[in-house]
């Protein structure tokens, strides 16, 4: 039995090897673990020209950016003890106050983006027709650093920081956000749910019943490209009904990273003004649910975390930026 038991530990050594340095874009979106893979974001290749309304931005080869203009305002975070599709991480509800006006993403940044800006291609999803479809498999980290070159290539100043002050961010998980900077950063929790609710006070920005009409989910994400995930898979951005704010995708299509470290139970029940979350953890939040998600995911207070170092294909991310 002794060279079987060998031969099966060296099996799982060598299985194990390949797992954690294969090549990223040939991965399943199943999600794995590793930043090396993914080379760090190359200077930015463009010259990002923003419209005076600020509403859309010009990354040129015919690709743009398109904003919707968030009003500050206060909105009750999270789920009602009563709702009983809420859970656990999403309690205790509480009164918060955004002060400032926002432009945020009015969908997740697609895989053409992302190119351009980076000079990367990480997604998994990719076919003819893909470009439209939300980039994927892109860590926390790799949302930082692409807000921090769409910063610089539109000549303003980036938000995130790392240990050293650097703009520049490498494989560390000392990130500082410079919540005065005019650059481009990821929303916060409290601003993610204040854009995904647009007003609204129900499971859902169209109310509490799910509405496919509204968001790509499990049973309507039906594709036929390859590769896919069980016949599943993206779809393109943006053809879903926005919310009253003009927002689309946040219900489903792909999870979406935020700023905030991840805790539970959520917060405090207490007001709360421009919250930023914990001042440290393990893992960060990501919000929305996915198209491979069941409905009660896709609700507007469902939230979840992971490590920053995570990747998978349903993983993505919107940016945002404080209006002048």
């Amino acid at each position: 039995m002794r060279p079987v038991i060998l031969t099966l530990i060296f099996i799982t050594i060598f299985a194990s090897a390949a797992f954690f340095t294969r090549n990223y874009l040939s991965d399943s979106p199943g999600g794995f673990i590793g930043d090396a893979m993914n080379p760090r974001t190359a200077p930015a290749l463009v010259r990002a020209e923003i419209a005076s309304d600020g509403l859309t931005i010009d990354l040129g080869n015919n690709i743009y950016m398109k904003f919707a203009s968030v009003p500050s305002g206060t909105f009750i975070m999270g789920s009602p003890e009563t709702d009983n599709l809420a859970m656990r991480n999403e309690k205790p509800q509480s009164r918060v106050n955004i002060s400032k006006g926002f432009f945020i993403g009015i969908h997740e940044v697609t895989q053409e983006q992302y190119i351009r800006v980076t000079n990367i291609d990480p997604a998994h999803f990719k076919f003819a027709a893909s470009a439209k479809h939300p980039v994927e498999h892109v860590t926390w980290f790799d949302a930082v650093r692409f807000c921090n070159a769409l910063s610089k290539a539109a000549g303003l100043t980036p938000c995130y920081t790392d240990h050293s002050g650097s703009s520049d961010i490498d494989t560390t998980d000392q990130v500082n956000c410079r919540w005065d900077a005019n650059g481009f950063r990821l929303p916060t929790e409290a601003e993610w749910e204040y854009a995904c609710r647009a007003g609204s006070t129900t499971r859902y920005c169209c109310g509490d019943e799910f509405n496919q009409e509204y968001a790509w989910y499990w049973e309507n994400s039906l594709v036929n490209y390859t590769p896919n995930s069980r016949g599943r898979g993206t779809n393109p951005v943006g053809t879903r009904k926005p919310n009253a704010w003009g927002i689309c995708d946040m219900h489903g299509s792909l999870w979406e990273w935020c700023w905030d470290w991840y805790q539970e139970p959520r917060t405090s029940a207490t007001e709360e003004t421009d919250p930023t979350g914990p001042a440290s953890g393990s893992m960060r939040t990501y919000r929305g649910g996915a198209w491979s998600s069941e409905p009660h995911s896709e609700r507007s207070a469902s939230r979840n975390g992971g490590i920053p170092f995570y990747r998978n294909g349903h993983l993505s991310f919107r940016v945002l930026r404080i209006q002048p």
